[in-house]
């Protein structure tokens, strides 16, 4: 979907879009009357209905398969971002644990990471950039907690946590930046676009009152496109109204800060 659609709200895009399949479900049924009387297509109702049930089955599996696709992949974004804030919310306990200075270095660290996700990176990401500021920090982070060397047995268990939650932490960013630059391939939008926009035109063919077939193809029309609405809505989880939000993230560095 192009990312038009996410710059205007989610109603208005989905509004633009059902109104254009309603547009060409009512035009198009305006020129084929012209060309070819209800009479005359009435006849092939019966061979219309068995081929539009076909496709319309093969439709309607890969608009749910697709569907499904964009509503998990919005949930598994979504997660990456809820662990990513657990692990930098668990480094920060940990760090807690470690005397006075280490604790508070690797505490700073974290700090730097997680504002620098916020500040600079959730921007990028709402304007579908690749987010790059974080890993400095990132990796700022890694070596303050490599550097630290405990003294005791305590310190050395805290520690081997620490750089497992740092490697962890590591995952979840990668994960969250591989949904904020991927969606849906474009060969999959053209296959749904032009294939749905097909099952309509085949409607078209039934030989019925050109006003009442007008609302059943409209009606049909607008039915599908909404489906695609939801899928372009889910797409892009950064982005437009229906996004994933940094709420988590907030609040794990709100505990940093006090």
């Amino acid at each position: 979907m192009p990312l038009i659609f996410y710059d205007v709200p989610t109603w208005l895009g989905g509004a633009a879009l059902i109104g254009l399949f309603i547009l060409f479900a009512t035009a198009g049924i305006e020129i084929v009357c012209r060309f070819h009387p209800t009479e005359f297509r009435r006849g092939y109702n019966d061979i219309t209905g068995f081929i539009i049930a076909v496709i319309g089955v093969m439709n309607a599996v890969l608009l749910a398969s697709v569907a499904i696709i964009a509503l998990e992949n919005y949930d598994r974004a979504e997660m990456s971002v809820t662990r990513e804030a657990s692990y930098l919310g668990d480094i920060l306990r940990m760090a807690a644990a470690l005397p006075p200075e280490p604790g508070e270095a690797v505490r700073l660290a974290a700090l730097k990471y997680g504002n620098a996700v916020l500040d600079q990176e959730w921007p990028d990401m709402r304007k579908s950039l690749t987010p790059r500021e974080g890993w400095p920090r990132l990796n700022e982070l890694r070596d303050t907690v490599m550097r630290y060397e405990p003294a005791t047995m305590r310190q050395q268990n805290i520690h081997g946590h620490m750089i497992t939650m740092v490697d962890e932490l590591t995952d979840a960013r990668r994960e969250r930046i591989a949904f904020a630059d991927d969606g849906i391939k474009p060969t999959v939008w053209g296959v749904l676009l032009l294939g749905n926009l097909g099952m309509v035109a085949f409607s078209f063919l039934f030989g019925l009152d050109k006003r009442w077939h007008q609302l059943l193809s409209g009606s049909f029309a607008a039915l599908t496109a909404l489906v695609i609405v939801l899928i372009a809505a889910l797409d892009r989880p950064y982005l437009g109204e229906v996004s994933i939000t940094p709420h988590e993230l907030q609040k794990a560095i709100s505990r940093m800060e006090r």
